[in-house]
C-alpha cells in the first residue's frame, strides 16, 4: 500500500510527482515497478483529474502481461474509487488511470 499523507494539501501545493518506491508482486518476481501520481492531471484539459500510473522499472523481459487493480482509500482506509484492468500488455512505460478530482472529496 502506498500512502500519500495530507492528499488534500498536496494537491493544491504540490510541485513535484510523488512517485511510490519499487515493489514487486511476490519474492521470487524480478519484475519491479512503482506508482507516480500526478494531482493535477497531465495539461490543462486533465486538470480536474487525478492521473495514476503503474511503471514497469525493470524486467527481463520486453514486454509483460499484468493483471492490476487502483483503489483509492480515504483517511479510514476505505475504498472510495477503484479502477482495474484485466490481462494487460504492459511495455516500459506506463499504464494510466484518470480519476475526476471533484470525485475525490
Amino acid at each position: 500500500m502506498w500512502t500519500i499523507n495530507n492528499f488534500s494539501f498536496c494537491r493544491e501545493e504540490m510541485r513535484e510527482v510523488p512517485k511510490s518506491s519499487t515493489f514487486s508482486s511476490g519474492p521470487n518476481d524480478k519484475m519491479r515497478w512503482c506508482l507516480r501520481v500526478n494531482p493535477k492531471g497531465l495539461d490543462d484539459e486533465s486538470k480536474d483529474y487525478l492521473s495514476l500510473y503503474l511503471l514497469l522499472v525493470s524486467c527481463p523481459k520486453s514486454e509483460v502481461r499484468a493483471k492490476f487493480k487502483f483503489s483509492l482509500l480515504n483517511a479510514k482506509r476505505e475504498e472510495t474509487k477503484a479502477m482495474g484492468k484485466g490481462l494487460q500488455n504492459v511495455l516500459f512505460s506506463c499504464v494510466v488511470f484518470d480519476f475526476n478530482a471533484s470525485s475525490l472529496t
